[in-house]
Order: structure tokens, then C-alpha cells, then sequence
């Protein structure tokens, strides 16, 4: 008995107590895979790098809210107007080589993500762009379960920079009812424009016609080129 107590008792607590470690690390680990498993279905990295979000390219492209129409969105016709010129030439500098590398990765053209950003976000002075670095007026989906607010009554996605907007627009894309304007390639833009207001990307009135207008009075095909 001397020796079962000496020896034995003091090897099983050691033991208990590695177990328990062994258990904890354990539980960890099954927290980080569940995290992983959840950014692979629609729960977007929050990190604040670009270097970051890039890696975790697992993303699965958000699905439309069965039965929901875009058509409720609010209309924000003529707002971009009240922006200076300069403003917008500004916001074009500044998005152009992030919109030329969405193109070259997801065949969206550069003239369309750039005349779409621009519209939607008022040149990046709207709210949500402001607030939120939405500069597409993208909305929340029901697999949407990363930040978001309310504007106007409706619910619309939050990011934690500007690019990962860009990126989540170039996903959304990738979603029905917009993924058949991908067979139109990168240098139609007037198709773009078209299918975008036909698939009823948003309320914006006359949206196939705003775009084309940015695009021509900008020259933003010279983008589509590069």
C-alpha cells in the first residue's frame, strides 16, 4: 500500500493533469477549424489587410435571399450629381488599379466596377461607404452573417476596408441573377450595364444609362485594357 501511494497515485494525477491540458488544446483547435469551416461559407475574414483577406480565398459566393427583389432597395437618383468633378476624378485614381485586378481575376469589366462604385457609393461620400466601406450598395443576404447596418430601412453589408467591398462586389457578381453577364467578357460594357439593370442590381433609376454616361464621360475603358 506504501508503495501504491509513493508511486502509483502521484503517476495518475501527473497524468490527470496532462490529459487535461491535452483536453484544452483540443477544444482550441476544434474552435480554430469551426472558424475556418465558417469564412469557407459566406462569413468574410475581418482582417484589416488586403495580404490577409487574399488568403482565405475559400470564400463561397453569397446567395441571393430566396424570393427577395431588389427592387425595394431605395432609389438614389441624381445624388452623385451634387459632387465635384474633382471628387470624382479623385475616387477614379484611387480604385482604378483595384478595379483593373478585379477584372484580371474575376473577368468583371474595370469600366463597370469602377462606374458602379462611383455611382453607388457618391464618389465614397455616401454613409455607408463612409461608415461601412460599402461602395456598392451591396446588401445583406441571408448567408451575410459578417458586419452590417441599417440605411433607409434596408440592411446593408459592412467591411473593414475598401477592397474587401470591391472583392465581395466581384463575388456577388458570381451569384445568380448577374453570373450569366459574365459571358459577356471585359469590353462590354454596355451589355454590363444592361444585364446590371435588367437583373435589377438596385433601384437606381435608369442604372444601365448612369453607368454608360460615367463610363463615356470618364474614358473608363481605358481600363478595360490594361
Amino acid at each position: 500500500m506504501e508503495t501504491l501511494k509513493y508511486t502509483v497515485l502521484p503517476f495518475i494525477k501527473k497524468s490527470w493533469i496532462r490529459l487535461g491540458l491535452i483536453l484544452v488544446l483540443c477544444i482550441i483547435l476544434l474552435q480554430d477549424s469551426m472558424m475556418l469551416s465558417f469564412s469557407s461559407k459566406g462569413i468574410f475574414y475581418q482582417g484589416s489587410s488586403a495580404t490577409l483577406w487574399e488568403k482565405q480565398e475559400a470564400e463561397k459566393s453569397p446567395s441571393l435571399i430566396p424570393g427577395k427583389d431588389l427592387s425595394d432597395l431605395p432609389t438614389y437618383k441624381g445624388e452623385l450629381a451634387r459632387i465635384p468633378d474633382e471628387m470624382r476624378e479623385a475616387y477614379i485614381r484611387r480604385f482604378s488599379h483595384v478595379a483593373v485586378g478585379e477584372m484580371k481575376k474575376y473577368d468583371i469589366p474595370a469600366s463597370i466596377i469602377l462606374a458602379n462604385s462611383l455611382l453607388h457609393s457618391e464618389a465614397g461620400t455616401r454613409d455607408m461607404a463612409v461608415k461601412g466601406n460599402n461602395h456598392f450598395a451591396l446588401p445583406c443576404t441571408l448567408d451575410w452573417l459578417s458586419k452590417s447596418d441599417m440605411y433607409g430601412g434596408v440592411c446593408y453589408r459592412h467591411f473593414d476596408n475598401a477592397w474587401m467591398s470591391f472583392r465581395n462586389h466581384s463575388v456577388y457578381l458570381e451569384t445568380p441573377p448577374f453570373i450569366h453577364l459574365k459571358s459577356l467578357g471585359t469590353k462590354d460594357y454596355k451589355g454590363w450595364a444592361k444585364g446590371l439593370e435588367e437583373a435589377k442590381y438596385s433601384n437606381y433609376e435608369n442604372l444601365m444609362q448612369e453607368l454608360i454616361s460615367l463610363i463615356e464621360s470618364y474614358d473608363l475603358t481605358r481600363f478595360d485594357n490594361r
